[in-house]
């Protein structure tokens, strides 16, 4: 796939919104007639977005701040320092899930 044509499709998208958001939003419709339907007396109405648990662009997200991503890449960019590992060492305590896993579809 060429960048023109994921371009074209991110466009697309948002003209006509496709995958897992637009799901949850059609499902929220359904949950809104649902309820809207039912619903008793003195009662609000509920539109789709009050059953659909995120959206983007959310204003309950929070946000990390530059500061925050900054110490975040900073601590990266030393784990991945190979001056740095040579004097550690993992000590691996007993095996993993995936290995004792592993082990016994070996043994089947």
């Amino acid at each position: 796939m060429t960048s023109d044509q994921v371009t074209d499709w991110l466009a697309y998208d948002r003209v006509e919104p496709f995958g897992h958001d637009n799901l949850f939003l059609m499902l929220g419709r359904v949950c809104s007639l649902i309820y809207n339907a039912n619903r008793g007396k003195g009662h609000s109405p509920k539109q789709a977005i009050d059953f659909v648990p995120f959206i983007k662009g959310d204003p309950s997200e929070k946000k990390q701040s530059t500061e925050g991503i900054k110490a975040l890449l900073m601590a990266i960019a030393e784990e991945s320092d190979p001056s740095k590992r040579k004097d550690r060492k993992k000590k691996v305590i007993g095996k993993t899930k995936y290995q004792k896993k592993r082990e016994r579809k070996m043994k089947e």
